[in-house]
Formats: C-alpha cells, structure tokens, sequence
C-alpha cells in the first residue's frame, strides 16, 4: 500500500489514526483535505481559542432549546 506523507505533524497523526483503522487511501485523502480545509476555515486557530468559541455556541443553543421547550407563560385576562 502507497503510504502518503504530511507535512503538518498534526495532519500525519490524523493519517495514522485513520490507517489504524485500516480505511483505503482515498478515504484518507479525503478526511485529511477535510480537516485541512476545516483548519483554514477557522483561521488556523489554536484549538483552545475554537473550544471557547464552541462553548459559547453551545451554550447558546441550549439556553434557546430550554426556552423552547419551556411551557408558555398564562395569559392574563383583563
């Protein structure tokens, strides 16, 4: 099997993980172009930054879902 080399360390441990697992080639290929474009998409970004921004996101979403499943309030009559 043609193993393929990496220049970013990171990239390469992603790689072997998924050879571990013993996918084809082109699977490999195509998950690292993937986390590779996720990378540029978020700016090269140190991880600990994106764990912050996905906190806050996170948070977010579940204050919005408790709210929607929060039973109305009762209408006054006047």
């Amino acid at each position: 099997m043609d193993e393929v080399s990496y220049s970013s360390p990171f990239i390469q441990k992603v790689a072997d993980a998924i050879r571990t697992r013993h996918y084809s080639l082109r699977t490999e290929q195509t998950y690292t172009d993937w986390v590779k474009r996720f990378i540029l998409f978020h700016g090269k970004q140190h991880p600990m930054d994106m764990i912050w921004e996905n906190r806050r996101l996170l948070n977010f979403l579940h204050t919005w879902q408790c709210d929607a499943m929060s039973p109305p309030l009762p209408r006054i009559k006047r």
